[in-house]
């Protein structure tokens, strides 16, 4: 089976309601299979199949902390510089910062970030911690948002094995608007066991967990010029 397109996908939501060539039918099967979209980007889980096949290079300027994100942008899974320093990038947030250093001033080496959401701003930003005082690039691997379904002929922005969720929440949606409540209820109980599948295959991967991680990666990084690199060379980490 092939990944469905938009036209496909309406077709197979609105016969469960009646006429496939209806119209009125079709768009609202339209709307229901955006509406399973939407569920799929907002929830909390974070889904595998969105995790962007490339990476955003970001060109670090001296002196600029914040840089516009990708507008597919949804979460940051890893963070690096890639040019001059070369080294992981953890995630801090802008109080623990304030909280917790007194000279905020530029930095050799950048060691964090955070996260600016695009709120009144047309995209996310990422802030780099502390102020870089050379350039630099920043790469950025995140979860992405999905591709809502346009055109008829546009594919479903979904891997081959959910796309059966997206009809069977689909066909929910459609069926309770009509209160066909019975036979929605039944595509619900069809749809929230096909969820429970993806959450359970979906899960981090056994060798990412943190027990499987070799001591040396699993302990903080720090370049050779900072304090703390002798100090962890001296403890063997």
């Amino acid at each position: 089976m092939a990944i469905l397109t938009y036209a496909q996908a309406k077709a197979q939501v609105a016969k469960v309601v009646g006429n496939q060539a209806d119209t009125t039918i079709l768009s609202e099967a339209g709307d229901a299979i955006q509406r399973a979209f939407d569920k799929l980007d907002k929830n909390d889980f974070e889904w595998t199949f969105k995790e962007t096949s490339g990476a955003s290079d970001i060109s670090i300027v001296a002196g600029t902390t914040d840089y516009n994100l990708p507008a597919d942008f949804r979460k940051v899974y890893s963070c690096r510089t890639i040019t001059n320093d070369k080294r992981p990038l953890q995630y801090v947030s802008q109080r623990a910062w304030d909280k917790h250093t007194w000279d905020q001033t530029s930095y050799q080496f950048l060691f964090a970030y955070n996260i600016i959401p695009r709120g009144s701003n047309t995209q996310d930003k990422i802030r780099v911690i502390g102020t870089p005082s050379r350039s630099d690039t920043l790469r950025v691997r995140y979860y992405r948002t999905l591709t809502r379904p346009s055109t008829d002929g546009t594919a479903l922005d979904i891997v081959e094995r959910y796309q059966d969720w997206v009809i069977f929440y689909s066909r929910y949606l459609v069926l309770a608007e009509h209160r066909e409540m019975d036979t929605a209820m039944f595509w619900k109980g069809m749809a929230d066991e096909m969820w429970g599948m993806m959450t359970s295959e979906d899960q981090i991967q056994p060798e990412e967990d943190t027990n499987m991680v070799p001591g040396a990666l699993a302990a903080p990084t720090f370049p050779p010029t900072h304090p703390y690199y002798t100090l962890l060379q001296q403890d063997g980490l």
